[in-house]
């Protein structure tokens, strides 16, 4: 297969995934923690476990809103790395459909490091 290209980030499915992806923040044990995550549905968050380990202050930002937004964990898996969050307020996003990949697809990887 080939490698992608830069071209893929202006694929319209991947520009209208960036909207629902978002970046979050937190303290946990006194140090500043940042993740990525994506709406699951419009007010879920699907994000890894190890991002809000240990937090007591989860933010979370939305591409094209202002601010952050505060958000609460609702499901922590420590083994499989995956925790899902609750956004309060009026925060909301379309959520991102999971898609049936196929081999061959070229592919986006959407986040904050």
């Amino acid at each position: 297969a080939a490698p992608s290209t830069a071209a893929i980030v202006r694929r319209p499915a991947v520009t209208r995934a960036k909207a629902s992806v978002v970046r979050i923040t937190g303290d946990a044990c006194g140090i500043g923690v940042e993740g990525s995550g994506w709406f699951a549905t419009p007010q879920l968050v699907v994000t890894a476990a190890h991002v809000v380990a240990g937090e007591h202050d989860t933010s979370v930002q939305i591409p094209g809103h202002v601010g952050s937004y505060r958000a609460d964990v609702v499901a922590f898996d420590a083994r499989n790395d995956i925790a899902v969050l609750r956004v309060r307020g009026a925060a909301s996003a379309q959520p991102l459909r999971i898609a049936d990949a196929r081999p061959d697809t070229p592919v986006a990887i959407i986040g904050y490091p």
